[in-house]
């Protein structure tokens, strides 16, 4: 019996100090939460979480996104038509995550209002024939903070939602 509770101590102890060992070495090699994510910018566990209870798909640039309070950045977005049906209509749709630590802030009705979203052309619907690039601007308007911007481009004329979703990618902005 004695032999047991020996094991049973020394399993718990191993558990705790791998723990703890885990712990510890996240600090020092973060590494990527995902294959598909950029290991320059790591995105923080709890914001990671929410966007997979979400079902996205999370891809981010290489370098983070600065924008100063008052000032536009622009950022390409290039849309391939790779499907040969055809025009194509897409739809470019914005998501906001405002990241406060982990906790996301998800009244996105209310930071588009704040940080303002400009396209090229002033529409959200997009006919495409060919290969092309827009240029989607973020406009900071002196809310500071970090966010997550999520752009999706999405196929309107598919039928089935899986395929709605043609290209998505986030974009990791702070204003100052």
């Amino acid at each position: 019996m004695k032999k047991v509770w020996v094991v049973l101590i020394i399993v718990i102890v191993a558990i705790v100090l791998f723990t703890m060992l885990k712990f510890l070495l996240s600090f020092f090699f973060p590494g990527c939460p995902e294959d598909n994510v950029d290991c320059d910018y790591v995105i923080p566990p709890g914001v990671l979480e929410q966007l997979r209870k979400e079902g996205k798909k999370i891809t981010i640039p290489s370098s983070r996104v600065e924008v100063d309070s008052g000032n536009q950045e622009t950022f390409p977005v290039e849309i391939k038509n790779t499907k040969t049906d055809g025009d194509l209509t897409y739809q470019i749709a914005f998501n906001v995550l405002k990241m406060n630590g982990d906790i996301i802030i998800v009244d996105e009705e209310e930071l588009q209002k704040q940080i303002g979203f400009i396209y090229d052309d002033n529409e959200s619907i997009l006919s495409v024939n060919e290969s092309t690039t827009h240029e989607v601007e973020i406009e900071g308007k002196g809310i500071k903070g970090n966010y997550l911007v999520r752009l999706q481009v999405i196929d309107t004329a598919a039928s089935d939602p899986l395929d709605q979703i043609y290209d998505q990618r986030t974009f990791f902005v702070m204003i100052e």
